[in-house]
């Protein structure tokens, strides 16, 4: 079992308005969307836990269940039944080669939500959406991410490794370190380049995110970064970013949310600093509708920078379906998910 990292010391989380942000980050057309890409050019296995080959389509064997919904060229893959033009796949039995349904792999939420991220089978339970250019692995019992350069924005897709999730309260947790890629430490000179909880709506290209952040590309060479919180409301042309909380030292931490009701708490804490805080609550007066959304799970993202550099580190993702009536009964239902 993964176990969370924690540095000594404590600092001060800043509030400041996103004058950076722009339309950088409008998840409103992005970005981690319900439609599908092209599929993998190559069948993966699919055998009773529920996984395929990375892109390949949506899933076989008895516990399997289908990927994405948008479908480029795979045709439908229902469970235990056909994948694409490679033939049948059956309890233990290989994906045909070319069949894909988007650029998801099939998956079911087993009855169980969240995961340590200790190996490949920590993702049986998960859905994924990764962009063509984005690498996955496990390393030291974390899931380690090299997301892609690229847009985030417009057609472009988030990587996103998720359940359904049922409706009503939760909390969720992970311990993240976003770092340089070149130098396997310190902080990626890549703009908006981070990792952390998404949970989103199938359709509606609604969403609210916590990721642990670069801030925008690096002007004299030292990138600001922080906890970056953001939503997109069911039916709104555009997304909410303009708070930023920033940190000192390495970019490493807690992220985490929980649903209260209607209202979406967002939560951070750096390394240096000893305890969780919420940093931004959403609907703040507008209608949200977070009920709606049931996708839940891992994202990382980069929006820019000249070359690949950057590198996500999650050592778990936690979840509970407590009742969450308020913010300090947030914050103390996701301390307990440290342990």
């Amino acid at each position: 079992m993964s176990h969370a990292r924690r540095l000594l010391g404590v600092s001060a989380l800043l509030l400041v308005p996103c004058t950076a942000c722009g339309g950088l980050l409008e998840l409103d057309s992005l970005e981690f969307t319900g439609s599908g890409g092209a599929g993998g050019s190559t069948g993966g296995m699919a055998a009773t836990s529920g996984m395929a080959g990375t892109g390949n389509a949506g899933s076989a064997g008895s516990a399997g269940a289908a990927g994405m919904a948008g479908s480029s060229t795979g045709g439908t893959a229902a469970t235990g039944g056909t994948a694409a033009t490679g033939g049948t796949a059956a309890t233990g039995g290989a994906a045909g080669s070319s069949g894909s349904a988007g650029n998801s792999t099939g998956g079911s939420d087993c009855g169980t939500l969240g995961s340590e991220y200790e190996d490949s089978s920590s993702l049986a339970c998960f859905q994924l959406q990764v962009t063509s250019g984005t690498t996955y692995d496990f390393s030291a019992g974390a899931l380690r991410v090299v997301p892609d350069v690229t847009p985030w924005y417009g057609q472009s897709e988030g990587s996103f490794f998720y359940q359904q999730i049922p409706s009503g309260d939760f909390a969720a947790l992970s311990h993240v370190r976003v770092q340089s890629l070149a130098t396997h430490s310190g902080i990626p000179q890549n703009g908006f380049a981070g990792g952390g909880i998404v949970l989103r709506a199938p359709t509606g290209i609604a969403n609210v995110l916590i990721t642990l952040s670069t801030l925008g590309a690096p002007v004299t060479g030292t990138p600001t970064y922080g906890a970056l919180p953001q939503a997109t409301p069911l039916g709104s042309p555009s997304s909410t970013n303009e708070t930023l909380n920033t940190f000192t030292g390495d970019l490493v931490g807690f992220a985490g949310m929980c649903r209260s009701g209607n209202d979406m708490l967002l939560v951070a804490q750096s390394g240096q600093e000893s305890s969780l805080r919420v940093i931004r609550r959403f609907p703040e007066g507008n209608e949200f509708h977070p009920q709606n959304f049931n996708q839940l799970g891992t994202a990382t993202h980069v929006y820019s920078g000249p070359t690949l550099d950057t590198e996500v580190f999650v050592d778990y993702l936690r979840i509970s379906r407590a009742t969450i009536p308020d913010e300090p009964s947030c914050l103390l239902e996701l301390e307990t998910l440290k342990n």
